[in-house]
This record gives C-alpha cells, sequence and structure tokens, in this order.
C-alpha cells in the first residue's frame, strides 16, 4: 500500500511541473533597432519607451521570461515569419496576421500630437489636430514611407510636402517654410530638443484620435502561440491599461 501511495505522489508531483511548464514562457520580442526613441539599440543594448513599457506590464507576469532584439525592421519581421522571434509590438496589418496571432488588449497607444511655429497664431489656436478645415490650404510636413500619415491626410484639406527625415521638416517648421507636422510625440519632442528649436516650436499635447495602438502578435510557428496570448490577456486585464509612449521628460 505505501508503495502505491508513493507512485501516485510521484505521478502527481509531475503533472504539477507539467502544467508549470506549460505556464512558463521564453518570450524573444523584436524590435526596430534605429526608431528613436521609442525602440533602438545602443552598444548592445535593446532601449526605448517600447521595450520599457513591454518590462513593466511583463515583469510581474509569474513565469514570463522576455528577451528584447533590436534588429533592422524588415529583418525583425522576416524572424517572425520564419520563427526565429516569437513576436513584436505593432500595428495588425493583414500581412503580419497571416504569420501572427494577436492579443486581444492593445498593449500600448503611440500618441500622434501637432507640432507649430510658435508665432503661427492661426495654427496655435487649432484645437482639434483631426480637423484641419480652419487650416485650409496650410503646408504641413511629414516623411517618406509613413504609412500612417497617407492614411491621416487623405481627407485633410492641407498640402503635405513630403521630406526625407523629420529633422528636415521641423527645420522648415522653425522658419515658417511649413505651417505644422503631425507626427509621433516622443519622435518631436527628443529632436525639438536635439536641434534646439524649444523656443521656435510648440508640441501641442492633444492626440489624435487616430494615433495607432499596438497589440502584441505571435509567430504562429510558436506552438504555444495561443497559450502565451491567453496568458498575456488575462494577466494585462487583471493587472493593466494601455500605456501610452510619451517623452520621458
Amino acid at each position: 500500500m505505501k508503495r502505491w501511495r508513493l507512485v501516485f505522489v510521484y505521478f502527481a508531483l509531475l503533472a504539477t511541473s507539467a502544467n508549470a511548464d506549460d505556464n512558463n514562457f521564453q518570450i524573444r520580442l523584436v524590435y526596430a533597432d534605429t526608431w528613436k526613441p521609442i525602440s533602438y539599440s545602443e552598444n548592445g543594448k535593446v532601449k526605448g519607451l517600447l521595450p520599457q513599457a513591454i518590462d513593466r506590464i511583463l515583469s510581474d507576469h509569474p513565469g514570463v521570461t522576455i528577451e528584447h532584439i533590436a534588429v533592422p525592421w524588415a529583418r525583425a519581421q522576416i524572424m517572425v515569419k520564419n520563427g526565429k522571434a516569437d513576436g513584436m509590438i505593432t500595428t495588425p496589418t493583414a500581412e503580419r496576421l497571416q504569420y501572427t496571432l494577436r492579443s486581444e488588449n492593445n498593449i500600448v497607444l503611440l500618441p500622434f500630437v501637432l507640432a507649430t511655429n510658435k508665432n503661427s497664431k492661426r495654427l496655435n489656436e487649432l484645437d482639434d489636430v483631426d480637423n484641419l478645415k480652419p487650416v485650409a490650404g496650410k503646408i504641413f510636413c511629414d516623411v517618406l514611407g509613413n504609412g500612417w500619415a497617407e492614411n491621416y491626410y487623405k481627407d485633410k484639406p492641407v498640402v503635405v510636402r513630403i521630406a526625407p527625415t523629420i529633422k528636415e521638416c521641423l527645420r522648415m517648421l522653425s522658419v515658417n517654410r511649413v505651417d505644422g507636422i503631425v507626427h509621433a510625440h516622443p519622435v518631436l519632442d527628443m529632436y525639438v530638443n536635439e536641434l534646439g528649436l524649444q523656443y521656435n516650436i510648440r508640441i501641442h499635447t492633444s492626440p489624435s484620435l487616430l494615433s495607432p495602438t499596438f497589440p502584441l502578435l505571435i509567430s504562429k510557428k510558436n506552438s504555444k502561440a495561443k497559450e502565451i496570448l491567453t496568458s498575456f490577456d488575462k494577466h494585462f486585464l487583471e493587472d493593466h491599461t494601455t500605456i501610452y509612449l510619451v517623452p520621458n521628460n
């Protein structure tokens, strides 16, 4: 009888250990390596507002270990597609959802806000960044390849000038060669300070309602993708809310 009791206890312990392993996840997340201050690589370390937000959310999630990896963005997406990385935090486009599953909850919101020249009374009186009718005909600036901007400006009655970098947009804004910029708040803040344009440019704080939100995307190549997302969503709903990626001032 004692032998059977020992056998029962042994298998019970094995089952408990297996269940514990099922709830333990090591997740390799990839980020863009040059998207300051959102995510970037510096001296071999992954830094930025986005990995900081993920650490805040998952640091108190028992059984979850996160590895942050920063590489060129095109390579990052290929790594997730091929299963070389487990996931990423980004816009869940139709193409990305072909090779990933998404969390039900959005982890972060990246606020897109208006930047104006401090001497522009008309632009500074604008109280709704999503309604540009009061400044119809004015010139706004953005960068080539910004899909968010293409969608944002498609029905706006303004002229859009494309520049190679957001730095160039800010330089033009500082001397009134363009009238406004709508871009990611932390990016604007970083470059305004870097260029020393704080006395020329005002960054408004009310975000566009179209500001992008990012869920957690897990590769379909990961055999535990559904379990990871179920566990994440449960933890997120119980202990967290969507984090706004705002400048670290």
